[in-house]
C-alpha cells in the first residue's frame, strides 16, 4: 500500500491500515465524536457504493 502516510509516521505497509485507523480513533477521542457510530455508517456507505463487495487492486 503506497500512501502519504506511511513516510509522515514511518510505519511499514503491514500496520499501515490499523496505525491510521488508530490514529483517527484518537482523533475522534479528542473532538468527542463517536468513532464506533462513524465506522457503522462508513461500512453501510461502502456496502452501499459497492454491493458489499470488495474491488481488488493489483
Amino acid at each position: 500500500m503506497s500512501c502519504r502516510f506511511l513516510p509522515v509516521t514511518r510505519t511499514d505497509d503491514m500496520d499501515v491500515l490499523s496505525d491510521l485507523l488508530g490514529d483517527l480513533m484518537h482523533w475522534a477521542d479528542r473532538n468527542n465524536c463517536d468513532f464506533e457510530a462513524a465506522s457503522l455508517r462508513a461500512q453501510s456507505h461502502y456496502e452501499a457504493e459497492t454491493g458489499g463487495v470488495a474491488k481488488v487492486t493489483t
